[in-house]
């Protein structure tokens, strides 16, 4: 963590549902991080795979530490439907400037990743129009938030300086 703090750089943990089979369920919860967080509250934490199936912890963690990011890698392939679900709790739940919408986690198979990034954009659309649909946000609204996910926050959290 020293290294991380002094050059500024984010801390990945992968949370939730592991590759592989048979693996302990008691072990996977990122609520089990919450000390680190607490003791190392000067370094940038990028919480991975929405913490499948612990959604609301996820969202709670992202809510309520500040130096904590949200990102969806992998998690719309690991579970579509949650995907959806926790990105619709997550808009009226969480800062939407702390949510990454996409992660490929492929290594070097593009092609996975651009499949995967279909199905993220399907399930960003449909969580922003599910709030649409419930009056909380409108039309221009969702497309700023689907900006914001996709490109705007996680270029900004790890610093990328890319232009649009």
């Amino acid at each position: 963590m020293l290294i991380a703090r002094e050059l500024d750089l984010p801390v990945q943990i992968h949370t939730g549902h592991m590759a592989g089979i048979r693996n302990d369920i008691a072990k996977t919860n990122a609520v089990l991080f919450t000390k680190v967080l607490e003791l190392h509250r000067d370094v940038r934490f990028d919480l991975f795979h929405g913490n499948w199936p612990y959604a609301g912890e996820w969202l709670y963690l992202g809510k309520n530490y500040p130096n904590v990011s949200l990102d969806c890698c992998w998690l719309h392939i690991i579970d579509p439907r949650y995907a959806r679900r926790v990105l619709a709790d997550a808009l009226v739940a969480v800062p939407h400037a702390k949510i990454h919408g996409f992660g490929g986690d492929y290594g070097d198979n593009i092609e996975f990743a651009a499949a995967h990034l279909a199905v993220a954009r399907d399930n960003v659309a449909a969580a922003l129009a599910e709030r649409i649909a419930a009056g909380w946000i409108d039309a221009d609204e969702a497309l700023a938030i689907a900006e914001d996910w996709l490109f705007n926050n996680p270029n900004a959290f790890f610093r990328l300086g890319l232009k649009k």
